[in-house]
């Protein structure tokens, strides 16, 4: 369970209810918890926020919920706005991870790629322009670009 001390008392009890063992929540529930974290203005709560969506994303897929085309564009969306744009390697390294997942499931809709062109435009390309593989995949090129060197794949 996130620690929620720095949530408002509506933030906690959503939470509350999401971790709750004997109801099964939906999809729906989560979405809700991911979206309110996605709304938190205060920057020194940002970072917070982010390990809260990643726990509810990690429970929810724990727990067998499936999630839907909302939840990939929630997860981008906090990854947008809660983690600082200095922090490149984290956001790419979390936006890759939903939104490998997105297309695994394919629930990579216009409101997800929107989404994630919002987040980062080079690695929208990248996935528009190329379906990763083992020999061309973005971390290897994110990896290259935050040590300096130049990087076709995400230039």
């Amino acid at each position: 369970r996130p620690r929620t001390e720095r949530l408002s008392d509506e933030e906690k009890t959503i939470v509350d209810a999401v971790y709750d063992r004997d109801l099964a929540p939906q999809c729906a529930a989560y979405n809700e918890v991911l979206l309110a974290c996605g709304h938190v203005s205060l920057k020194d709560e940002q970072r917070h926020a982010m390990g809260i969506a990643d726990e509810v994303y990690s429970n929810m897929l724990k727990r067998g919920v499936v999630p839907d085309s909302a939840t990939y564009n929630y997860l981008l969306n906090c990854c947008h706005f809660l983690l600082p744009p200095q922090d490149k390697k984290r956001r790419r390294q979390l936006a890759m991870k939903y939104f490998d997942d997105a297309l695994e499931r394919q629930m990579d809709n216009d409101l997800v790629w929107k989404a994630l062109g919002m987040m980062d435009s080079k690695l929208h390309h990248f996935y528009s322009t190329n379906r990763p593989s083992s020999s061309s995949s973005p971390t290897a090129a994110t990896e290259e670009e935050e040590e300096g060197g130049e990087s076709t794949a995400l230039s």
